[in-house]
């Protein structure tokens, strides 16, 4: 009776050219997510931080006449430094890191030397980029983004050649928009020369809401067939106006206050009622309506990431703040987003999601996170402004941090950043 040897079921691999046979390998990967979950309420928020790094765990083997020479070879290149070729018998070649390996004796058989090794999947060959040229590149897709926005609207809306009824609804809804806008405009602390521009920009949309609603296509249009070419088509004038008044916004006063003020839009439309589409005419009022509301967010979340990328953020926390809000602004938007006509803005908005997270966590990085200090007695700002960073003009930033009514009296508890 012949006896099975177990070296049949080994396979070759190798790591940094050096080769070993695997008896068993595991591969491991997922998505990074965070669940929120809040009081009185039922449905959690789980925030999407990206996925998870491949790892790979193996149990290997070297087997021949020259095992020991082989083994030293295997040991030098998990312990070299940086990144090199894995490939494996079924996965085939990827770059990664070994990050531990152990010479496994129990695991021995008949002489053969066994090895326990983990690698993680190689990331972006480069160093970090630098905060400010991240920012610049979100800053840069956020200003791009309303050429896809406009073309996603062009293609929803229509006016032309629908029941009168329609194109009324259509220029109540682009009044509602303008309103809105112009609401935003009046309880944010603007410039007063660039807010009654801007004043004057949303009462030119309202005016010609019936102007800015007849655009559309009302049929098909090809050159050669006379008979099918009476249709007619306009392209509409609304994206420019919301693109440049929200630019023009951005521009017109602190950036804290411009970017809390598009926030406040980034769910503009989720409170209007879907009407039943009984017929032709009500769908087509209710895609006009979703098209409206949709350049407006879409356009708010833009000049909000543009805004947010200028900020001055005074610790982690704020910025860690902004990165969620991001996320969960794109998220939102990228779940309403169906259909061909979406497919660009979709792109621009997931691109820009990453580009953000990318800035914000670079930034992070760079900032001083925020500390609590306990004190027996009430210490004035000044005190703890030589004591923390042995510098007394900082002693008002103490202060204000706190919203301590006088700075010759701070809290026993506050908080400080750390540097």
């Amino acid at each position: 009776m012949t006896c099975p040897d177990w070296r049949t079921r080994l396979k070759k691999a190798s790591f940094r050219g050096a080769r070993f046979f695997v008896e068993s390998d595991e591969i491991a990967g997922g998505r990074r997510n965070v669940v929120h979950e809040f009081p009185h309420r039922d449905t959690p928020y789980v925030e999407d931080l990206g996925r998870k790094a491949v790892k790979v765990q193996i149990t290997g083997y070297l087997a021949s006449a020259v095992a020991d020479t082989e083994a030293r070879r295997l040991k030098a290149a998990c312990e070299s430094a940086g990144a090199a070729t894995l490939i494996l018998p079924t996965d085939g070649g990827r770059r990664a890191h070994c990050e531990s390996f152990s010479r496994s004796f129990d695991k021995d058989k008949h002489g053969y030397i066994a090895f326990q090794m983990e690698f993680v999947e190689a990331g972006a060959g480069g160093g970090p980029y630098p905060s400010q040229l991240l920012g610049r590149l979100a800053e840069a897709t956020a200003v791009a983004m309303a050429g896809s926005v406009e073309q996603m609207f062009a293609r929803r809306f229509n006016a032309l050649g629908v029941a009168a009824f329609v194109v009324d609804a259509a220029a109540r809804d682009i009044r509602n928009a303008a309103a809105t806008l112009d609401d935003l405009r009046a309880r944010t602390r603007l410039d007063s020369g660039k807010s009654a521009g801007l004043a004057v920009a949303a009462a030119d949309m309202h005016r010609d809401a019936a102007v800015l609603a007849a655009a559309g296509d009302s049929g098909d249009r090809y050159a050669g067939l006379s008979f099918m070419a009476a249709g007619e088509s306009a392209k509409p004038a609304l994206p420019e106006r919301v693109a440049q008044f929200f630019e023009t916004f951005r521009g017109a006063g602190d950036v804290e206050a411009t970017a809390q003020a598009f926030a406040q839009v980034l769910n503009y439309g989720d409170d209007f009622a879907r009407i039943a589409r009984i017929t032709a005419s009500r769908a087509r009022e209710d895609d006009n309506r979703g098209a409206i509301s949709a350049l407006v967010r879409q356009s708010a979340f833009a000049a909000w990431c543009a805004a947010t990328v200028n900020r001055t953020f005074a610790d982690r926390r704020e910025a860690i703040q902004a990165r969620a809000d991001a996320a969960e602004f794109a998220d939102a938007e990228m779940e309403r987003l169906r259909g061909w006509e979406a497919h660009a803005v979709w792109r621009d908005v997931w691109t820009l999601q990453g580009q953000m997270a990318e800035y914000l966590s670079r930034l992070i990085a760079d900032l001083a996170p925020v500390v609590f200090i306990g004190a027996p007695k009430s210490m004035p700002s000044l005190y703890w402004a030589g004591r923390l960073y042995d510098d007394a003009a900082r002693a008002a930033e103490v202060a204000a941090r706190n919203r301590v009514k006088h700075p010759s009296f701070m809290p026993a508890e506050f908080e400080a950043l750390s540097r």
